[in-house]
């Protein structure tokens, strides 16, 4: 099946979203062994938890992009949208590192890239072209 290209720009923002989360998994995983955030027996099990679905959100990504079909990029970018939306508060809220208008300012520029790249790959994966490329092959 012949599948119409998805821009590199796309590809390079996934890629920085899934190294992102690639971190955030390895040192929720770190926070567990080292004992330094968990101390109690429920906090290691929201830890375990969190990294388990932030390492799971990496694979998709890193399938996602493996794969180079527009029609799973969709899914995934809607996926990221929710999950950068929600950081953004979180962030803002508890975050002590910096003023939370930063972490708003730059979350919503990700947001604003994440919603581009789900308005693009969406176009792609309804085109008529594209639509007529997969009867016609399957």
């Amino acid at each position: 099946m012949i599948q119409p290209k998805v821009p590199i720009w796309i590809y390079a923002l996934q890629t920085v979203l899934c190294l992102i989360l690639l971190e955030q998994a390895v040192s929720y995983w770190q926070m567990n062994y080292w004992g330094d955030f968990a101390v109690t027996a429920s906090q290691k099990r929201e830890i375990l938890e969190l990294a388990g679905r932030t390492t799971a959100m990496f694979l998709v990504g890193v399938l996602v992009m493996l794969s180079q079909n527009p029609h799973y990029f969709v899914p995934l970018f809607l996926l990221n949208i929710f999950r950068e939306t929600q950081e953004t508060f979180i962030d803002a809220m508890y975050e002590t590192d910096t003023y939370p208008w930063v972490n708003i300012l730059v979350h919503a520029v990700i947001i604003a890239l994440e919603v581009l790249a789900l308005v693009k790959v969406y176009k792609i994966s309804t085109t008529h072209k594209f639509h007529r490329q997969c009867t016609k092959e399957d």
